[in-house]
């Protein structure tokens, strides 16, 4: 079974993007557990340059079905610099199977 590290019945898991697609998500595309609302805390989770990422997608899902959603890949620390709450926080990277329809995801704006 996955795990997702969440209590409730519905898995959350995020990608940061420089554009909103109009198109579904590509199967193997790169998610986290980590929920963002600073552009420029992002880097460290998903590797794109600071201030690239202007967009949050949000997946919700069943618990009962992220077998068949997502794979598991590497569980990293987050290494932030100062006293940021999130100094040392573990996060996890998935990827998708299959497509991820649009009607399936939650767009958030970043905040600059």
């Amino acid at each position: 079974m996955v795990d997702l590290r969440h209590e409730s019945v519905d898995a959350r898991l995020f990608h940061y993007t420089k554009e909103r697609f109009s198109d579904p998500v590509t199967d193997r595309t790169y998610w986290t557990d980590v929920e963002f609302t600073d552009p420029l805390l992002v880097n460290p989770v998903t590797g794109v340059p600071n201030g690239i990422c202007r967009w949050r997608a949000e997946w919700r899902f069943s618990l009962a079905d992220a077998d068949k959603l997502v794979i598991v890949n590497e569980a990293r620390t987050y290494r932030a610099h100062g006293s940021s709450d999130l100094a040392n926080q573990l996060f996890v990277e998935y990827t998708n199977w299959n497509l991820v329809q649009q009607r399936e995801l939650i767009w958030t704006p970043l905040e600059a």
